[in-house]
């Protein structure tokens, strides 16, 4: 038995391929009939109809759909709610083993708070999905549909759990596959010794002659799952392969560690107290949250910071951070709280992942 975990597009009603009854809709159009489009479908080229049935064409679905289940993966729009809809009758038509269908909820139009939240529970509903069905035989996903970034979320989450995901590139209709990551991503076994060296070559040199490092793979197998191999002019030459790309980059990509602890109390770090000044209603909760970031050490009222709200690297001191809140005072004016918050950063680049993660906890 195959599971196929679908995520769903809008291409049903986008496709201008053919002859379909509804050619030309856009988004905010009239949805058509869904007893037009079911009826559309049983007679429709499979390869056109849309990019999810074009993708089960691909994987072999129709040639044994008793053997198949099908799960939907849609956003919570209306868009794409008809779509899976109409796909699920579909594909019942075609005698499958089941099909289910899941809604993703916050995956949708209404901001970007909203779509991160949804790409969060998107990864949830498929890994949950990969679980529950991995007891009955081989799950792949079917990634061709919905938005770009629930594609590659998609991508993401197949590849590091175990399942293989399937994919269409419209332009030259072929069935891409990505194969899921077999090896550790810590990655350590790269960084020292043998698998070290080997990837110096690889960076060095694109591609080289397999005879260079024949030694090496021979001595630890797993190398051979980072590498393509092809035969020029009667030789073999291998290269890194896209997962081979990944690690040599992530191990050339010098990481940053977080700045240490700061074992100040968040009482002591407020400098605010006796300061005569017509505070923003509301300060009081951002300059406790402020003082619970265990990497600050200090918060100080400057007018050095500006009017304008912000978080961001200070202009004179790259290890501080400006904070400006803005808002209306207790009696109504508009009000400004410029601030400097000294921190435990040793260098701009741990100024920056503390500004970050200021900008989710006050979010002003």
């Amino acid at each position: 038995m195959k599971t196929v975990i679908t995520t769903v597009g809008t291409s049903l009603l986008t496709n201008r391929k053919d002859d379909r009854p509804w050619k030309g809709w856009t988004f905010g159009n009239e949805l058509p009939y869904q007893h037009e489009v079911i009826d559309w479908l049983k007679n429709a080229d499979l390869k056109k109809a849309s990019a999810e049935i074009h993708t089960w064409y691909k994987i072999g679905v129709f040639n044994n759909p008793q053997h198949h289940n099908i799960i939907l993966v849609h956003s919570q729009t209306e868009d794409g709610k008809y779509c899976a809809i109409c796909l699920k009758k579909f594909i019942e038509n075609k005698k499958i083993k089941s099909v289910e269908i899941k809604e993703v909820s916050e995956l949708n139009y209404q901001g970007a708070s909203s779509f991160k939240k949804g790409l969060s529970k998107l990864i949830k509903t498929i890994a949950e999905s990969i679980r529950s069905y991995k007891k009955d035989g081989e799950v792949v996903i079917a990634a061709t549909g919905g938005f770009k970034a629930e594609i590659a979320v998609a991508n993401i989450t197949g590849t590091l759990l175990g399942v293989p995901v399937y994919y269409i590139y419209e332009q030259f209709e072929e069935l891409i596959k990505l194969d899921p990551i077999p090896i550790d991503l810590s990655l350590e076994w790269l960084k020292v010794g043998i698998g070290k060296k080997f990837l110096n070559l690889l960076t060095t040199d694109d591609c080289i002659d397999k005879s260079k490092v024949e030694n090496l793979l021979k001595s630890d197998s797993r190398l051979e799952l980072l590498i393509e191999e092809e035969i020029i002019d009667g030789k073999s030459i291998i290269c890194l392969n896209p997962l081979g790309e990944i690690a040599a980059q992530i191990i050339l990509t010098p990481s940053i560690e977080w700045p240490k602890i700061s074992s100040i109390s968040p009482e002591e770090k407020n400098h605010l107290q006796g300061i005569s000044h017509h505070r923003p209603r509301g300060y009081e909760k951002i300059i406790e949250t402020i003082s619970r970031i265990t990497f600050v050490t200090g918060i100080f009222f400057d007018k050095k910071a500006g009017k304008q709200k912000c978080v961001r690297v200070s202009s004179d001191n790259p290890l501080d951070i400006f904070i400006v809140i803005e808002g209306k005072d207790q009696s109504g004016k508009d009000s400004v709280l410029p601030l400097r918050i000294s921190t435990t950063a040793q260098s701009e680049e741990q100024t920056r992942m503390i500004v970050d993660l200021l900008k989710r906890k006050i979010k002003i």
